[in-house]
């Protein structure tokens, strides 16, 4: 590679600190779907997760399985479709209107306007983007002559934070990620916590408390799930003192304990 080439690949892998920080990857092998199953109605919910289907091409053989998409790609046409019909649902469709949500990583949803009838088929035709983070915090650059640098390898790997939290380096403490609803202020976390996305159902700003014992190496990355943050900021504070802010809609931070204190490691 050149130096222009040389610097993008280093401006990524510091962006996003090495293994810690997820990103998009568009795979061109497997990035789109078409009458794809993500559910049927229960007569209960409104939101269903778009998942994309892997496994043996025979149904039949029960070698199948399924996993939540990283990101929608919006810049791709997406369809829904009901039970056997070949014609697309409109967005404003007085039964089954829906709008995409789309901040959350791995939790990309298809959200009806209203709770839509029991015992219906959800299809889709959708294009999709991995989550996936570099697979090592470092990187073996070889200048084999003036301005060419060799790379000779890269590991990616994909990310399920609706599995367990993050994938991070073998140094990090790895945390179960969980999606919860604010009602009041402070929200306080525990040194359990590592991925934590949160709607915030207060009506005024939030105040978190990052845990005043925290685990060895411990991450924490805050999404604003909601998409409110900028309406009602966030203050992150630890032992009274604040630490970040997260003041965007849908915006994140992500922090990390070094044995003395808590850093940021990336903000939006």
């Amino acid at each position: 590679m050149n130096y222009d080439e040389l610097k993008q690949v280093e401006g990524m892998f510091l962006a996003c600190g090495g293994s810690l920080e997820g990103f998009q990857f568009y795979d061109c092998d497997d990035h789109r779907v078409f009458r794809q199953t993500i559910g049927t109605t229960d007569g209960l919910s409104s939101a269903y997760t778009l998942i994309r289907t892997y496994g043996s091409c025979n149904p039949g053989d029960g070698y199948q399985g399924n996993e939540a998409i990283g990101f929608l790609d919006l810049t791709q046409a997406f369809n829904l479709y009901i039970d056997n019909s070949l014609v697309p649902v409109a967005i404003s469709d007085p039964v089954y209107g829906y709008t995409l949500a789309t901040s959350a990583p791995k939790q990309q949803q298809i959200v009806f306007n209203a709770v839509p009838p029991a015992g219906h088929t959800l299809s889709v035709d959708m294009s999709y983007l991995y989550y996936a983070r570099f697979g090592a915090d470092t990187q073996d650059f070889d200048k084999f002559m003036h301005q060419l640098w060799a790379l000779k390898k890269v590991t990616l790997v994909s990310l399920r934070f609706g599995a367990g939290g993050s994938s991070l380096a073998s140094s990090t403490s790895q945390a179960p990620g969980r999606s919860i609803t604010v009602t009041s202020s402070p929200l306080q976390l525990t040194n359990a916590d590592g991925y934590v996305g949160i709607t915030n159902n207060a009506g005024n700003a939030l105040e978190i408390d990052l845990p005043l014992y925290p685990s060895a190496n411990q991450v924490v990355k805050l999404a604003d799930e909601g998409g409110n943050a900028g309406a009602h900021n966030w203050t992150i504070k630890w032992n009274g003192s604040a630490v970040g802010t997260v003041v965007v809609n849908s915006g994140f931070i992500s922090l990390r304990w070094n044995g003395t204190g808590w850093y940021q490691l990336g903000t939006q």
